[in-house]
């Protein structure tokens, strides 16, 4: 018997118990789970060595499956008046997935200053295990400091990691 939605919004055909397992299956791109990683309270990057922004852990569905991965956060370099750099990495558990050598940068200027920054990236992790994925950042040059705010809850959802399961 073939299946029917009726103009009332009523379905047609279906037994009792619905539709039989295996019978919808998801086309390729489609976005399976979400998941979202923020910062809960400040992070200050005041050193060379990598500190963790926000991370978050996904458990593929199948190992053919895509993870796309993508953060967003409003940095603050604060004090000084000379150049400042900074690194970032996105990483799948220990795995360095992207590196970005100069992803905020400040020339001369006593002001603090902030910039909307976004990396996106789609991963193939081939694994049905729970993986983290994290962003980290870190002091390339000078001696000032890049802040990650969260001075109320409307900053909460300014630095996130979000990841995005895609039917392979």
């Amino acid at each position: 018997m073939a299946i029917t939605i009726n103009g009332n919004g009523t379905i047609t055909g279906i037994s009792t118990g619905g539709l039989p397992s295996g019978s919808m299956a998801l086309p390729s791109g489609s976005v399976i789970q979400t998941v979202q990683g923020e910062v809960s309270s400040t992070v200050t990057i005041d050193s060379t060595t990598d500190t963790t922004v926000c991370s978050a852990s996904i458990t593929p569905a199948s190992t053919s499956n895509k993870v796309l991965v993508t953060v967003s956060a409003v940095p603050i370099v604060t004090g000084g008046s000379g150049q400042d750099l900074f690194k970032s990495k996105i990483l799948r558990d220990s795995t360095v997935l992207q590196i970005t050598n100069d992803f905020w940068a400040r020339n001369s200027s006593s002001d603090m200053k902030s910039n909307v920054c976004t990396f996106v990236l789609l991963d193939s992790p081939s694994s049905t295990s729970s993986i983290t994925y994290s962003f980290k950042a870190a002091r390339r040059s000078a001696d000032d400091d890049l802040s990650f705010l969260v001075v109320s809850n409307e900053w909460v959802k300014c630095h996130t990691i979000t990841l995005q399961e895609i039917q392979g």
